[in-house]
């Protein structure tokens, strides 16, 4: 599961006034990957064989544990869905150290496919962990300071679920 934060009434607002700035990306859907033909009845791709996502500013998305971790290091809520003010976070991202956002990875983490192969070769297998490095937390904070001046300029709220 994930969290999106992004500005109130945000796609709406850049459908109608920045769509040059949607970027969409396309992928081959699965449906098709053992026959070579799409099929007719795919949820996903509705029998088109691709699939296309849209990617719109000012919105972020993050996993569950990333949300809480950034929310919780800012003192906003952490309910699953809501809105804040845009200068409450701005005022939080001021307040708030870098370090605080930083959650390391654990002791030796390894990928799926690694996991999977220690498996069948009955090596046993660690947990995998995710973390937030420095870097990323960096990268959550401007984001996120993005989001809320573009929502106070636009008088709108900032929200996520």
């Amino acid at each position: 599961m994930s969290v999106t934060i992004s500005i109130q009434n945000n796609r709406s607002y850049v459908d109608e006034n920045c769509p040059d700035r949607i970027s969409y990306t396309t992928f081959k859907c699965e449906c098709d990957m053992s026959t070579g033909n799409p099929d007719p009845d795919c949820w996903e791709c509705h029998g088109k064989g691709e699939i296309t996502f849209s990617d719109y500013p000012f919105e972020m998305n993050l996993a569950n544990a990333n949300f809480h971790t950034l929310f919780s290091a800012l003192g906003l809520s952490t309910d699953y869905c809501g809105t804040v003010a845009p200068q409450a976070v701005l005022k939080a991202l001021n307040r708030t150290p870098l370090a605080l956002i930083v959650r390391e990875d654990r002791e030796e983490p390894i990928g799926i496919v690694d996991c999977l192969r220690k498996k069948a070769k009955n090596e046993g297998c660690e947990v995998v962990y995710f973390g937030i490095s420095l870097d990323r937390a960096q990268s959550y904070q401007t984001r996120l300071a993005a989001i809320a001046l573009e929502a106070e300029r636009r008088e709108e709220s900032v929200t996520w679920g």
